[in-house]
């Protein structure tokens, strides 16, 4: 199995990235199990024509062996997953679609979502419930009165913000 994940926007250089967001994403939408292994992890660039110059100069990975190791199969499950996905980017600004799945054995009513935006961005509006910002830190309270998920539902809501398009973001779900 492939699982394929691209950046939006271009950069220069990438340094310090936490794959763990990926891993995570993956694991919460049911594509791997937590007892996986990754085996390997690619970097490169799109092959086009004209593309003179591409190239990568420099590539390495390394596990940080001080960080606590934790069991990934032996946490129960969350009851709720979100993800969040660019669909749009322009200068200054981006449009996100966030959806939050129940991922759980029972309805979920009402939840919350925590993410931090890795580079500054803002919330300027969103179709969902009640959004406070600090920094970069976003928390999202779906409405808990206006439906809900069942086990295997979802629902999802625009967020369109300031700055660059953020890539992935990693969200945390707790139900209400």
């Amino acid at each position: 199995m492939r699982i394929t994940y691209e950046r939006v926007g271009e950069t220069t250089a990438v340094e310090d990235l936490d794959i763990s967001a990926f891993t995570g994403d993956s694991v919460g939408r049911g594509l791997v199990s937590p007892d996986w292994y990754l085996i390997a992890v690619e970097a490169g660039f799109n092959l086009w024509r004209g593309g003179a110059g591409n190239a990568i100069e420099n590539l390495s990975i390394s596990v940080d062996d001080q960080k606590p190791r934790r069991a990934l199969g032996t946490a129960a499950p969350a009851p709720c997953f979100a993800a969040l996905s660019v669909e749009e980017a322009w200068t200054g600004g981006f449009r996100a679609v966030v959806e939050v799945t129940n991922v759980g054995d029972s309805p979920v009513q009402g939840w919350t979502l925590d993410w931090t935006f890795p580079g500054g961005q803002h919330v300027e509006r969103t179709s969902a419930g009640q959004v406070t910002q600090s920094g970069s830190s976003v928390r999202v309270v779906g409405p808990a009165r206006e439906g809900v998920l069942e086990p295997g539902g979802s629902t999802s809501f625009d967020v369109v913000g300031s700055g660059v398009s953020p890539g992935i973001v990693s969200i945390t779900c707790t139900p209400a």
